[in-house]
């Protein structure tokens, strides 16, 4: 079974092209491109990969919950944490694991109802939907810093399955964002940050060493 999966940093429109990528059914790529949802090879499933710029990930632990009470207690767990009232933000919700964690992605609702409505308008049915930081995968023990150039916004994925939207590098010095959150974040410290981004220069991994 084939997949074509789209990045999108908008609500579709088929006027707008978008980078695609075609999988095979052992999820490897054997295609990749960038056009209009028109000219998008064919294949069995579609899949939206969101840019990580209108969603972000949390892990919560909780206790063992039904399903049909993970949604109230998890909007209830992140109540200081969400922008605006409860009801501007969709979560979408992972199965719970074992050991109690649960994945959820917050995107806001007004975009969420834009995606939707204008992937409808584009006759585009979607498998499902995916954050775009949760196709990275940090090291052991470790964060990953993502961007697709130096002097772009990117996001960086923690190794307890969180994401934090970060700015572009400032000369040799990684982004603010990513400083707070090695200096005061919640979780225990990273054993080291991966920078997935190319171009990456020696000067600026010594000065990100020395500043955090």
């Amino acid at each position: 079974m084939t997949t074509l999966r789209a990045y999108l940093d908008a609500p579709p429109d088929s006027a707008r092209p978008a980078e695609w990528a075609l999988f095979d059914g052992s999820d490897r790529v054997v295609r990749i491109g960038r056009g209009r949802s028109g000219e998008w090879p064919a294949a069995d499933t579609m899949e939206a990969v969101v840019a990580a710029t209108h969603a972000r990930l949390v892990t919560l632990a909780l206790p063992p919950l039904p399903a049909a009470r993970a949604a109230a207690a998890v909007r209830f767990a992140l109540e200081d944490q969400l922008a605006g009232a409860p009801e501007d933000s969709h979560l979408a919700l992972a199965a719970q694991a074992a050991d109690g964690t649960l994945r959820v992605a917050i995107v806001a609702n007004a975009w969420m109802r834009s995606f939707t409505a204008a992937s409808a308008r584009s006759g585009l049915t979607w498998r499902r939907i995916i954050v775009e930081s949760d196709l990275a995968q940090p090291p052991a023990g470790g964060w990953c810093w993502c961007s697709a150039a130096l002097d772009r916004p990117g996001f960086v994925r923690t190794a307890g399955g969180a994401s934090i939207a970060v700015g572009p590098a400032r000369g040799d010095a990684p982004p603010d964002e990513l400083k707070l959150a090695l200096a005061g974040g919640r979780g225990p410290r990273p054993r080291g940050v991966r920078v997935d981004i190319d171009g990456v220069t020696p000067a600026l991994l010594a000065r990100a060493r020395e500043l955090t």
